[in-house]
């Protein structure tokens, strides 16, 4: 869910409210203006993290998971 509404603020990398919001803080105070990408550059990095957190999670679960049900799971998608 987290993921969905970043995605629709900017992407991936960069853009969206973050970068317009960069070329309106020229006129701040330069403390302000570090301390607030900061705070941007630290949001990211938790967003980053929790998703290679969800990777590593089912990257383990996939190596946990018989092969009989891999097996399984790769023919009913091959019919589809």
């Amino acid at each position: 869910m987290m993921n969905k509404e970043y995605q629709e603020e900017g992407g991936e990398m960069g853009g969206g409210w973050m970068s317009c919001c960069s070329e309106h803080t020229h006129h701040w105070p330069k403390k302000m203006k570090k301390d607030f990408k900061m705070a941007l550059l630290r949001k990211k990095e938790k967003m980053l993290e929790a998703k290679l957190a969800f990777v590593r999670e089912m990257k383990d679960l996939f190596e946990k998971m018989p092969p009989e049900e891999m097996k399984e799971k790769e023919d009913a998608e091959e019919k589809e």
